[in-house]
Formats: structure tokens, sequence, C-alpha cells
């Protein structure tokens, strides 16, 4: 999500909105409200800003622009220093982020979907709950992440027996000399191997 917001002038603030898979997402309802670092929300309807419960309109639309997926809407500016964008697309927050009047948010800090940046003061229940789903859904993705790296290691990653200790695999690390992982190996009888020539004992990384 990119914002270009500076006082007194209407900037567009606009969302790519894709599937899992970077392919576009037309057709879907998208939404955008602004909180000002005050705490007030500002209205639509009259270009105000008030306490949450005060305001007409918390919701602006956003139309999807020539560029499939991509939608937009027009804010007005501000005089205050700093607002933070909340974006809902069919219903569910998926993004948020920090409007800095006079140029952009610094790089890292746009995006801000981190636990507690987004409670009950700032959406109702329900959309509190899609972004707790969204924070843990994340975190599972991290240990997907981990294991991946683990299996690829095990798959790809140069692999040597030997018969050291009664017989052992050693997997080697991505350097290809330091041992990552080592296995007990034995015969089907649970007895110590044995290598003798021609016996398959090395396993190179892919090519």
């Amino acid at each position: 999500m990119t914002a270009y917001p500076r006082p007194s002038t209407p900037e567009p603030i606009t969302y790519s909105h894709a599937a899992d898979d970077g392919t576009p997402i037309s057709g879907a309802t998208v939404t955008v409200r602004i909180r000002r670092s005050d705490g007030l929300w500002y209205d639509w309807a009259d270009g105000t800003y008030a306490a949450r419960g005060s305001v007409a309109q918390l919701d602006e639309p956003m139309s999807e622009i020539d560029e499939p997926g991509t939608y937009e809407a027009t804010w007005p500016g501000g005089a205050a220093e700093r607002y933070q964008a909340f974006v809902e697309a069919d219903g569910v927050v998926v993004a948020s982020v920090e409007l800095v009047v006079g140029g952009l948010a610094a790089p890292g800090d746009a995006m801000t979907l981190a636990a507690g940046a987004v409670d009950e003061a700032a959406l109702d229940a329900s959309a509190v709950a899609e972004v707790q789903a969204g924070l843990a859904t994340a975190a599972a993705l991290a240990e997907v992440a981990s294991d991946a790296e683990i299996a690829r290691k095990a798959l790809d990653n140069r692999q040597e027996v030997d018969a050291v200790g009664g017989g052992r695999c050693i997997t080697y690390d991505d350097d290809g000399t330091t041992p990552w992982r080592t296995r007990t190996l034995r015969d089907g009888s649970g007895n110590a191997i044995t290598l003798g020539a021609g016996v398959p004992a090395r396993r190179g990384a892919p090519t």
C-alpha cells in the first residue's frame, strides 16, 4: 500500500488487492478509514474529525482503477503530522498504513500489522478478530518456512555414509563442509554396517 499525503493537498491512497499467489483480485468491496494521531476519525461526509461515535461516514469506498486489483480513494490531507489509514476488503481488514504529512513513512514502518497495532478502539470486534487471525497465520507461516528450509537441506545437500561408530549418515550444511545432521545407520538386523567398493556412500548437491 502506498500513500502520498501533503497538508491541504488532496492525494490518492492506493491499495493493491491480490490472492496469495499474487493474482490481482478485481471486483472486491474495498474501503478506507482514517484516524488522526489524537484518536479522532475522519468523517468522509463533511470532511471533519470527530470521536468515532459521532462520525456519520467512517468508511470511504475505494474505486478500482485501470490496473486490475488496484483500488484508490482520495484523502484531502491534513495539518496534523501523522494519521493512520485502515483498509478493508470484503469486510476484512487487510492493511494499515501510517500517513506522514510532508512525506512517506520510513521504509519498514509503512505496513503495520503487529500485535497491538489495531485494537477495538480502532475497529469493531469482528475486524479485530480478523486481524488477530491474520497475525496467527503469519506466525504459522514463519514455522512453515523454517520446516521448508530443513526439508530443502535434507533433500538437496551433500550426504556421506561411513562405518564410524557402526555406521552413520552425515548431511552437510549449505557450505558443503559443516556437518548439519548425523544419523545412525544399521543393517536390517540392527547390526553395524560395513562398506565395500562399489557401495553407494556419497551424495553430492544437485546440479
